[in-house]
């Protein structure tokens, strides 16, 4: 008997089963080549169906909703005679994937992920024999496009990300990216500094578009354009079309409220308002959370307070050490950073007082290595190496 079982690889499932040998079985994660194996070689029946959706964490158990909506009965059992689950085939992802077949046409026995422009070409599935499961969405992107992990790691820190990151905001977007079916490597999404710290996945226009194509329930786009009495533009409406829906979902943008003072606002003021209309129009209709465009990205930026990160005692250690040495004033180093103790400093004005010691000291540390001069002048004396005087001089 040949089993199959499709995964969003966004979720995984805990199975709670029964079978010969144990009465009660946990199968899952599927994250294990021999526990799948196992799953779909020992398992007869399946009592309990948990899901968890990684994105999010949450979980929900899903076994009444599939005995009541698809099987009318109070337990979840393996069709024996179907390769497929009965409730992937309710799945919206397997319904896009038989899509796909159909389209491209393949109608061979599945051995292996099919690659396509849909949601699909993030579907994972498990064969009794075969073993096909990438871990991660940088596995399944890098994949996708032909690359190690690693080449493809190095290639998108060069190309889309122009600023230090951590492995966290690299996973992010990456798993942003796979999620939309978006490249990087066209620039269809890049990256962009957080003020205060993080990233602002952008999608380019292009990348929009690509999204709004590939899902199977658009059916068109029409915009329309609104002058005022002179011919000028006011604002552009766009309308999205949906399948098995009467009625288009429209948004209006207005250039008075969305036109910025960047070279491309001002040389095509049209052009981008209509791709501003496009966006919204994308938003209410499909729902797109988590990607932005580059005005967004820079509105956030300007809304975002920055994040006050404070010194360092270790830092501060070495200012004061930095301060006795250079006789420097601790009074002056407050009134420069405008901040009433030394630990309120912040780490950006701490490595600033930090830097401007370390030259005072330098500067004074070659200054005692030229010779002393003693000048003579209204009968007082004065030098380098004297520090009583209310002045020195250096000569």
């Amino acid at each position: 008997m040949k089993k199959t079982i499709f995964i969003n690889p966004n979720e995984i499932l805990l199975a709670m089963c029964s079978n010969e040998n144990e009465n009660t079985a946990r199968s899952g994660p599927f994250y294990d080549e021999t526990e799948v194996l196992n799953f779909l070689s020992g398992i007869d029946d399946v009592e309990r169906i948990i899901r968890i959706e990684l994105s999010t964490n949450r979980w929900e158990d899903i076994s009444e909703e599939i005995a009541e909506e698809y099987l009318d009965q109070s337990s979840w059992m393996l069709d024996e005679e179907s390769d497929i689950p009965p409730f992937v085939e309710y799945s919206d992802a397997y319904k896009a994937f038989k899509k796909d077949l159909e389209d491209q046409k393949i109608d061979d026995e599945i051995y292996g992920t099919y690659e396509s422009s849909t949601v699909s070409d993030s579907l994972m599935y498990f064969k009794r024999g075969v073993f096909n499961m990438t871990h991660s969405p940088l596995s399944l992107i890098s994949q996708k496009y032909g690359f190690s992990e690693q080449e493809f790691r190095k290639t998108i820190v060069k190309t889309c990300i122009s600023h230090n990151f951590s492995d966290e905001e690299f996973a992010a977007f990456i798993s942003v990216a796979n999620t939309y079916g978006l490249n990087p490597l066209t620039k269809e999404i890049y990256a962009l500094p957080k003020r205060g710290g993080g990233i602002i996945p952008v999608v380019s226009i292009d990348g929009w578009i690509k999204i709004i194509k590939s899902n199977p329930k658009f059916d068109g786009m029409t915009f329309q354009d609104q002058l005022d009495k002179y011919g000028n533009l006011i604002a552009i409406k766009c309308a999205i079309r949906l399948k098995e829906i009467k009625d288009p979902i429209e948004v209006t943008e207005y250039l008075n409220e969305c036109k910025q003072k960047t070279d491309p606002w001002q040389k095509y003021p049209a052009r981008m308002l209509r791709h501003k209309a496009v966006i919204q129009c994308a938003r209410y209709t499909f729902g797109f959370s988590g990607i932005y465009d580059e005005d967004e990205a820079e509105r956030i930026n300007q809304s975002s307070p920055s994040q006050r990160q404070p010194v360092s005692e270790e830092m501060i250690m070495e200012i004061q050490s930095l301060m006795h040495e250079t006789q420097t004033d601790e009074t002056k180093v407050l009134s420069f950073a405008n901040v009433r103790n030394i630990t309120d400093l912040s780490l950006q004005e701490g490595q600033t007082v930090l830097r401007l010691l370390q030259k005072k000291r330098e500067k004074h540390s070659s200054q005692e290595q030229q010779p002393v001069e003693i000048v003579y002048d209204y009968d007082e004396t004065y030098s380098q190496d004297s520090i009583h005087h209310q002045e020195q001089r250096a000569v």
